[in-house]
């Protein structure tokens, strides 16, 4: 029972080391591209750790469930920024009326 707990552990640090690696390798962003090594050395090591304590349990896990995260996080990020495009957008349109209020005030009757 106790083997099946350090399986799951071992399995999960080894998905998040798989996805960690694949982010980095497309991160655009030098710092969180460090950062994102630096979390997949860190779960390496728990992978062999839990691995270990598994009795050598290797764990795979599945190329298509770790790019359909990255799919997600790209479709996350394109609908953020459609999503700032449409604040900025409406806070013009906002803009644009306060000023026309503005200007209708200060002309003289």
């Amino acid at each position: 029972m106790l083997t099946e707990k350090f399986k799951r552990c071992c399995e999960d640090a080894y998905a998040d080391y798989q996805l960690y690696i694949e982010l980095a390798k497309r991160g655009k962003d030098a710092g969180r591209r460090r950062m994102l090594e630096e979390l997949s050395k860190a779960e390496k090591g728990r992978y062999l750790f839990s691995s270990k304590l598994a009795e050598g349990y290797v764990p795979k896990v599945s190329k298509a469930a770790i790019y359909r995260v990255i799919i997600l996080r790209l479709q996350e990020s394109l609908r953020g920024v459609c999503r700032i495009e449409d604040e900025e957008k409406h806070e013009k349109a906002f803009m644009n009326q306060i000023d026309e209020r503005m200007v209708r005030y200060s002309i003289p009757l």
